[in-house]
């Protein structure tokens, strides 16, 4: 997985945090407060196609993986597993970002992902789980929508402060081993967005 390598200085932190809202799994409960945490670096990816620009109300930014934390009130947690395989045109590793969303075409909104383009499943491990004898397989879809104006700016920096989604769906969840096995799903409460140190 890709690490960070900018200056502690100039990297931001992003806090989401929510009320779990459904759980299959066993030392999880309905209730909990979960929150996922991880340091950004500030400067947006560009993105060209056919040599323009994409300018489509997406400001994706690389996520420092290795500080990616996913914890549940009673005490459970989840790792990042293994990024999506590379593909074209590239054929170079996938970068885990977060993405800040501005009125497209209405509603705000932001998503952590390993497309800039927007939600895609996000590999997850929990340690000591098993479906027929093989390590289970848990993937996250992070996505939420928010009315429009509720994050000032796709510029990250400009957009630090704290924020309640509204006015649109915004559920983060959590499938295991088939996309339709939701096991894990939480209503998203609270985006901050700070200071690193």
């Amino acid at each position: 997985m890709p690490f960070c390598t900018t200056a502690m200085t100039t990297l931001l932190r992003v806090a989401i945090t929510g009320k779990l809202s459904h759980s299959q799994l066993k030392n999880v409960t309905v209730g909990e407060e979960v929150s996922m945490s991880f340091l950004v670096d500030p400067k947006m990816i560009t993105r060209m196609l056919e040599g323009h620009y994409v300018m489509d109300g997406i400001g994706p930014y690389a996520v420092c993986a290795e500080d990616f934390k996913l914890k549940f009130e009673g005490g459970a947690h989840m790792h990042l597993g293994a990024p999506p395989a590379p593909g074209p045109p590239d054929w170079t590793a996938p970068q885990l970002l977060f993405g800040l969303v501005k009125q497209r075409p209405v509603y705000d909104g932001a998503f952590v992902s390993y497309s800039p383009d927007g939600v895609t499943d996000v590999p997850l491990e929990v340690h000591g789980t098993y479906t027929d004898g093989a390590p289970a397989k848990y993937f996250g879809r992070f996505g939420l929508s928010t009315a429009a104006y509720t994050f000032p700016s796709l510029k990250i920096t400009d957009s630090k402060g704290s924020y309640t989604p509204h006015g649109a769906t915004h559920t983060f969840t959590v499938w295991r081993d088939w996309e339709a096995n939701t096991v894990l799903a939480w209503e998203v409460t609270d985006v901050t967005i700070k200071n690193a140190i």
